[in-house]
């Protein structure tokens, strides 16, 4: 991925002139971004409602400029569609907004693409239930995950066929993060905040390709031990 594209969009983030700091626009970004998906992909009235009571607290100039970051983001998912690039993770790196009180920390790319490289693909599992299914218990912004089917497309699978996901973290914004990078690559998913310690859970998000896919329960064992 290109650094320019990720420095591009940084710059966006200062459009307040301080009045609110960059993890508030971040983190709102992120919130309009999924009621986006969630009322137009998804037809959740609900979502399209959330989306306007969020940006109506901005100026109209603000509006603009935060319509300016949703499209630059569209357009660099759009760029770098099939490729599986953490872009919110960088972005979330750049600006500098990581939580410090739980000590967060994001494994590299090129180390989770190192580990996914030799983690072994069981294709024989894939060829005979048609899928595989991941399970990250703290998914950050998605990073390992989207390594792993960068990964499968590298030995020719489609991840969005053949890779189901379970993914959880206690912090909201990566749970959001890793909900909007799977939902734009098309990947089926379960995004879960929560403890994965207690199995807690606070609230869910399924990426589109869940149901657009048929990944239920009635239709595929997801969970099933071999």
């Amino acid at each position: 991925m290109e650094n320019k594209d990720i420095k591009e969009i940084i710059s966006l983030f200062d459009f307040s002139k301080g009045k609110y700091n960059r993890e508030k626009i971040f983190s709102e970004v992120l919130i309009l971004e999924i009621n986006f998906i969630n009322a137009f992909m998804l037809g959740k009235e609900k979502s399209l409602k959330d989306f306007n009571k969020i940006i109506k607290n901005y100026t109209l100039e603000e509006q603009k400029q935060i319509i300016v970051i949703l499209l630059q983001l569209a357009q660099l998912y759009d760029k770098y569609y099939g490729q599986y690039e953490d872009i919110l993770g960088n972005i979330f790196n750049q600006l500098n907004i990581e939580n410090k009180n739980i000590s967060q920390f994001f494994t590299p790319t090129h180390i989770s693409n190192l580990i996914t490289k030799i983690v072994e693909i069981d294709e024989n599992k894939i060829s005979k239930k048609g899928f595989l299914t991941l399970y990250e218990p703290a998914c950050g912004s998605g990073g390992m995950i989207l390594s792993y089917a960068k990964t499968l497309k590298e030995k020719g699978y489609n991840p969005s066929n053949v890779l189901y996901v379970e993914a959880w973290d206690i912090d909201i914004l990566c749970t959001y993060m890793t909900f909007l990078q799977l939902a734009m690559y098309d990947i089926p998913a379960k995004v879960v905040n929560g403890n994965t310690l207690t199995l807690k859970e606070n609230f869910v998000l399924y990426t589109p390709q869940y149901f657009l896919g048929g990944w239920n329960f009635k239709e595929r064992k997801l969970y099933d031990i071999e």
